[in-house]
């Protein structure tokens, strides 16, 4: 191999490495922990190191606490994971600067249990 070919190739090499490394950046880390608060029907605080972590469930809605069964599907999500450790697959952050992500207890979807039981819809549109 000639030098031009050997110094084009370690060039390459380098620029795949700050791809990554850029990439990586990019990804969202998944957050495990006790749920330690229910906010409502689609919101629960996590605690992470020791700090709670407000997660909004994506892609579903529920009523809010002072909404026709706001009560009733807090105590849902409540019955679910109150106390429970958990898994979020962190999908990105909302305009209030909480995590949006995929809750899992155990190998359970929880945003897709409290649909199937009725206490949340999905939302197709963020």
């Amino acid at each position: 191999m000639t030098k031009t070919k050997v110094e084009a190739v370690k060039a390459a090499r380098v620029w795949c490495l700050a791809a990554l490394l850029a990439f990586a950046g990019l990804a969202h880390a998944d957050l495990v922990g006790p749920v330690v608060a229910i906010q409502d029907g689609d919101t629960i605080d996590v605690l992470v190191n020791r700090q709670p972590v407000r997660v909004r469930l994506a892609q579903i809605d529920a009523p809010e606490k002072r909404q026709a069964f706001g009560t009733r599907s807090r105590q849902a999500l409540a019955e679910l994971v109150f106390r429970q450790s958990v898994r979020v697959a962190e999908t990105g952050r909302d305009r209030y600067g909480r995590v949006i992500g995929t809750v899992y207890l155990g190998n359970v979807d929880v945003n897709a249990q409290m649909v199937r039981e009725g206490m949340a819809w999905v939302v197709s549109v963020w």
